[in-house]
């Protein structure tokens, strides 16, 4: 019993986790995209 609550936390934890570097990786992203944007004089979409 007390092995499945912690695995179930362990799960959430790494779930957390993904979504997280997710939403930096994204971030990056866009500020790349903008960066590169801004040095070109054409619109560049990803």
């Amino acid at each position: 019993m007390q092995l499945n609550v912690i695995s179930k936390r362990v799960l959430d934890f790494h779930r957390i986790m993904k979504l997280i570097l997710n939403e930096e990786q994204n971030y990056l992203k866009e500020t790349a995209l903008s960066f590169v944007s801004e040095k070109t004089p054409v619109p560049f979409k990803g």
